[in-house]
């Protein structure tokens, strides 16, 4: 338990998307605009003050 986060940051580490609730149910939605593939980022990070030992977590991704 703990308040994650997550970004979806672009090939220049810019943030794209957020997701920053008070749960640890988040969730990222993220349309590539460019006709061209893009790489990007995910990044799940911990809330502070939560500590940052306290947390596990399962990510999944949809792609279509």
């Amino acid at each position: 338990l703990g308040d994650l986060d997550l970004e979806l940051l672009d090939e220049h580490g810019e943030r794209i998307a957020i997701s920053g609730s008070v749960s640890d149910d988040e969730q990222v939605v993220w349309r590539n605009d460019f006709a061209e593939g893009r790489l990007v980022y995910v990044r799940a990070y911990h809330f502070l003050p939560d500590r940052p030992d306290c947390n596990t977590y399962d990510v999944s991704f949809l792609y279509e």
